[in-house]
């Protein structure tokens, strides 16, 4: 292990034993501030030092759940064996020496700050300890990997398995996740919309088999959400339905990843049986460091409080034809749309054969949310929120003839995204961007009017920072365009536009 992760394991347990008392005597306004700030010195993600704060959580009375059920490494025992008769001043002093002299980077410093850690081993591996099988799938122990690694390995699983997603498309749908545990999968049938999610979360050992990964038909018949949540029935006893079983489950496994595909959501009108849920999404909030929500049902209905856990995700797929509902602006709002249209039958390459990779079990803190609203990220990401929302500006600018601009909640979720994508180095600014837009905004985009052409002509211009001319899509000159994607979808719907004399994202 690297010294400044040895280092990093003895602000973390200072900064769990202490907690609120130790943030305010390092100076720091809040945990997200001392993150931040530990993590740049010490050249570590801020993420990195909340995981290892929180792997010590269970030792402290500190109200956080921290790695539940989670045996210490050995390196993180040592640790607390020589540092756990420290008063706060004495432990204190040898965190607030260890920022400062790690600063200086001298031959002297450096021999000080090994004094801090000479007692302190390596374990098996800083990534990941001794694997063991659990229904053929290698339990990880202690799995910390990068947003990077994690990425990595799924799309590595997926082509082992004679899948083939683009890279990109991975990265979006893990960061669209890590924003919001609710995603909607759009595109034609026979595209891999419910694949993707079945490989994405059996790479990470999330299965069928172990309950992690429960794939829901969604029925034309459903009306409301007894049909998705359970009903009291003539007898006065609750009947269950396949969601509340899973939420049930991954409350008692909080560090597990569970992954819910509702298939063909909207067959059924979304907003019949699924408003109540989404509302329950939307009542997130921080308590005691926990993401926490209201519960989904009447206690006195259920039996006992069942709440959205933060390791629970959500993705429903959708087909738009003669046999399916559109989906309302309250829908689209609260999720990334991810659009699946995209075929290459000529391509064969990813057949060829890849060597088997297996799946990993990533602890949920890889995926779970770090901000829930604006302020958490605004303290760490100012530049970049204030540089998103100048073009959000722009765009509400172009929208509101047309009544499409949008509110706080798309602003804070597509900030939320690139702060994400920022942190991990995953995309460039103009390709998350391009990918949010695509997502969060031109779905809300339909008409028949003059307006709606002008202001589909007006994005256009921005993302290709050229005037629409009518040419043909399939062989446009990208090399300009500042957000291809978007530029190639605006392109369609304004061609769509002049043949039919009506246009949407979803025709």
């Amino acid at each position: 292990m690297e010294q400044n992760r040895k280092l990093a394991l003895i602000i973390s347990y200072y900064l769990s034993k202490f907690d609120q008392k130790a943030v305010e005597n390092l100076g720091y306004k809040n945990f997200t501030d001392a993150f931040k700030n530990i993590g740049e010195i010490l050249d570590l993600k801020p993420n990195t030092i909340k995981n290892m704060r929180e792997q010590f959580d269970p030792l402290h009375p500190n109200k956080r759940v921290g790695w539940y059920q989670r045996d210490l490494s050995p390196s993180r025992l040592e640790v607390v064996k020589k540092y756990e008769n420290f008063s706060e001043q004495d432990l204190r002093n040898v965190v607030k020496d260890i920022l400062e002299r790690y600063k200086k980077e001298t031959e002297l410093a450096d021999k000080t700050l090994q004094t801090y850690i000479d007692e302190i081993g390596d374990d098996k591996s800083d990534y990941e300890q001794h694997a063991v099988e659990v229904d053929g799938i290698s339990e990880r122990v202690d799995a910390h990997l990068t947003d990077k690694e994690i990425i990595n390995h799924i799309s590595s699983y997926i082509q082992s398995k004679g899948f083939y997603y683009n890279k990109q498309d991975i990265i979006n749908l893990f960061l669209s996740l890590k924003t919001k545990p609710f995603v909607i999968l759009s595109g034609i049938s026979g595209t891999g919309k419910t694949k993707i999610v079945q490989w994405f979360a059996e790479s990470l050992g999330a299965t069928e088999k172990n309950g992690q990964f429960v794939l829901i038909p969604v029925r034309p018949d459903w009306s409301d959400s007894s049909d998705l949540l359970g009903y009291v029935d003539i007898q006065g006893k609750f009947q269950e339905r396949p969601l509340i079983k899973v939420l049930e489950e991954a409350e008692d496994h909080p560090d597990k990843p569970y992954f819910v595909v509702l298939d063909e959501m909207n067959l059924a009108r979304v907003e019949y049986y699924f408003s109540d849920f989404l509302s329950v999404i939307e009542s997130r909030k921080w308590e005691a460091g926990e993401i926490v929500t209201s519960a989904v049902l009447p206690q006195s209905v259920v039996g006992k409080r069942v709440t959205i856990s933060a390791n629970v995700y959500v993705i429903g797929t959708v087909n738009m034809d003669e046999t399916t509902h559109p989906l309302s602006k309250k829908v689209l709002d609260r999720a990334n749309t991810i659009e699946f249209n995209e075929v290459k039958l000529d391509s064969f390459e990813f057949l060829i054969d890849l060597e088997e990779v297996e799946a990993k079990r990533v602890s949920n803190k890889s995926l779970t949310a770090e901000f829930l609203h604006l302020k958490d990220c605004f303290n760490s990401h100012e530049d970049l929120v204030k540089r998103v929302t100048n073009v959000l500006i722009e765009i509400n600018g172009i929208l509101e003839p047309i009544g499409g601009q949008v509110g706080y909640r798309v602003r804070d979720e597509i900030c939320f995204y690139m702060a994400y994508n920022e942190q991990a180095h995953l995309l460039s600014f103009e390709e998350a961007l391009d990918y949010q837009i695509y997502q969060k905004i031109l779905p809300r985009i339909a008409g028949s009017d003059g307006r709606t052409e002008e202001a589909l002509k007006k994005l256009y211009l921005l993302c290709k920072n050229q005037e629409f001319d009518g040419a043909d899509w399939n062989h446009e000159d990208m090399s300009y365009a500042k957000y291809p994607r978007c530029t190639k979808k605006l392109s369609q719907m304004l061609r769509r536009f002049e043949y039919d004399g009506f246009t949407s994202f979803w025709l």
